[in-house]
């Protein structure tokens, strides 16, 4: 299975801003604070059904699943690297490090690596539920698209 990983990086990115501006937005207003890990989580969970349902409206039929188990470490290994990126932006926010210090770095390290494992887990949910919503449609359509 093969997935498209720069349609995959944009709509990642463009789900990580878009909630991100939304957070400020709401935070600002009406003194309401979004989750934090609704900034890893949802745009996993976006990207990879788009994913999903592009790879079952172009085969019309649902990926194996090591194929599957492998486009989801791949979806990860992008979203490891906006991750990442985030993280030194956020690093260079005055008082972020400080935080920060007095949490050892191999439980930084760990809960990094547990996010990373949830987003892993997302990406292959959310790329089998896209696959399957696609071929609901497709059957319910009688496949005239």
């Amino acid at each position: 299975m093969s997935v498209n990983l720069t349609r995959y990086s944009g709509v990642y990115l463009t789900a990580t801003i878009a909630i991100i501006a939304l957070s400020v937005v709401l935070s600002s207003l009406f003194a309401f604070d979004l989750p934090p890990g609704l900034a890893t989580i949802v745009p996993a969970m976006s990207a990879a059904q788009m994913e999903g349902v592009q790879y079952a409206r172009t085969h019309r039929a649902r990926a194996d699943s090591a194929g599957a188990w492998r486009a989801a470490l791949a979806m990860t290994a992008i979203a490891f690297l906006f991750s990442a990126v985030l993280l030194i932006v956020q690093l260079s926010v005055p008082g972020v490090v400080d935080v920060l210090s007095g949490v050892p770095r191999g439980v930084l390290l760990g809960l990094f690596a547990l996010v990373m494992l949830i987003v892993f887990l997302t990406n292959r949910l959310f790329l089998t539920l896209g696959m399957n919503a696609e071929l609901r449609r497709q059957a319910r359509s009688g496949g005239k698209d």
